[in-house]
């Protein structure tokens, strides 16, 4: 038959879990991941700020530069431009020199001519031609 001091020992012996001690144990874990996952989350924060920091600084960096080679890029084209004019301002004072000098050619061949036909007129002259006034300057 059943023997019922043993039964209270043994009932002593195996306490059933106190529900609430298990409902702490289990939100206690739940707040050590939710804390490990939040440190991590703040890492991964701290660590995404750094490189957007740092992404940042380097786009302002290649942002200097090609400011500075957009401005150095301009100067160049307006030194050649400018260049340009000067040679083309040289070219032109030559050409203009060399019209004036055959301009002057152009003048002493003109007097010379002058020269002759009044040579000749005086010439015609002095041998009793007639020489209209018409020829005459």
């Amino acid at each position: 038959m059943f023997n019922v001091s043993s039964f209270d020992h043994t009932e002593s012996n195996l306490q059933l879990p106190n529900p609430t001690e298990a409902a702490v144990t289990y939100l206690q874990q739940q707040v050590q991941q939710l804390e490990q996952q939040l440190a991590y989350g703040y890492q991964a924060f701290e660590e995404h700020s750094k490189s957007t920091v740092k992404y940042a600084s380097e786009c302002a960096e290649w942002k200097a530069k090609a400011e500075a080679a957009e401005a150095q890029l301009a100067a160049k084209k307006e030194e050649s431009k400018n260049e340009k004019a000067l040679e083309n301002g040289e070219e032109g004072q030559s050409e203009l020199a060399l019209l004036k000098s055959e301009q002057e050619d152009l003048l002493v061949l003109l007097a010379d001519q002058h020269n002759k036909i009044t040579q000749y007129r005086n010439r015609l002259r002095e041998l009793k031609q007639v020489v209209t006034d018409d020829e005459d300057d």
